[in-house]
């Protein structure tokens, strides 16, 4: 009996059920009659959606297409004769470095041929006081400073000799030396304005050896600083595969290389906008 009273209850419940769609779906189909005819807007709008969408992906796919050739030209423009690029380099040196690198090395070239003149001029001037040196020195007829402080050392040493020997043979010895310093002596006394000339262009020829000697070292120090400049950017241009680089084609090149990038983010960021 029990099992019998709880199926009534069921097939009760069930009824009850069935009888509230059936109102729901009446009220539903009187709705639909006094509400206005579509005519064909939800087609309407599914065929603006699809219009949509087809531009949307023609418009996408331009943008890509267009980035890949941007990236080629980038890439092209990047390659030289020693190295070709399929794809963007990883280079250290950043352009603004690059940059520095190259006004240190041209200011440093200027500053060589400043240098390299200057040494140029120095070297003139030291010939110059040479050459009237010698021709002072040949035109005054006397002997020179290096001349008479020979004869007077020899002098000197034959008189000590004699004063230790006091023999024939000593004085014989001693005469001509002493002579000879005193010949010396009389000419030059006899040119002592051109002797002073003489010692004024030595003294004058003593500082242009000087200059040269200082302007030659520091030609060479700026020669050093400007190869240490010049190695720094070829060591650069190795580590991405190019050879012989300046300072000046490398910072150039950084700045191509600082454009390819902004060409590879671009498409990057396109590629994941419009992954599926």
């Amino acid at each position: 009996r029990d099992a019998a009273s709880a199926r009534e209850a069921e097939l009760r419940e069930v009824g009850a059920l069935q009888q509230q769609v059936e109102t729901a779906r009446k009220a539903c189909n009187a709705l639909s009659s006094k509400a206005p005819r579509q005519s064909g807007l939800i087609e309407l709008l599914a065929r603006y959606e699809v219009d949509s969408l087809a531009a949307a992906f023609a418009k996408s796919h331009a943008s890509l297409a267009g980035a890949e050739e941007q990236l080629e030209e980038a890439l092209a423009d990047l390659s030289t004769s020693d190295a070709a690029f399929t794809e963007v380099p990883v280079c250290s040196m950043e352009p603004a470095t690059a940059q520095e690198l190259a006004d240190e090395h041209a200011r440093l070239k200027e500053e060589v041929n400043r240098a390299s003149d200057a040494l140029a001029r120095h070297r003139e001037e030291e010939k110059v006081k040479s050459v009237q040196i010698a021709d002072l020195e040949a035109n005054m007829g006397v002997a020179a400073e290096e001349d008479a402080e020979t004869a007077r050392t020899l002098r000197d040493a034959l008189w000590q000799a004699h004063r230790e020997t006091l023999t024939i043979e000593s004085a014989d010895a001693f005469e001509p030396a002493m002579k000879r310093v005193d010949e010396i002596t009389a000419s030059r006394f006899g040119h002592a304005r051109e002797l002073g000339q003489l010692r004024q262009l030595k003294q004058a020829h003593i500082e242009a050896e000087t200059r040269v000697t200082s302007a030659d070292q520091h030609l060479k120090d700026l020669k050093a600083r400007l190869g240490e400049l010049e190695e720094r950017a070829a060591e650069a241009g190795r580590a991405v595969g190019l050879r012989n680089m300046t300072p000046s084609e490398l910072a150039r090149w950084t700045e191509k290389h600082r454009s390819a990038q902004e060409v590879q983010r671009k498409l990057d960021r396109l590629n994941r906008q419009h992954r599926p």
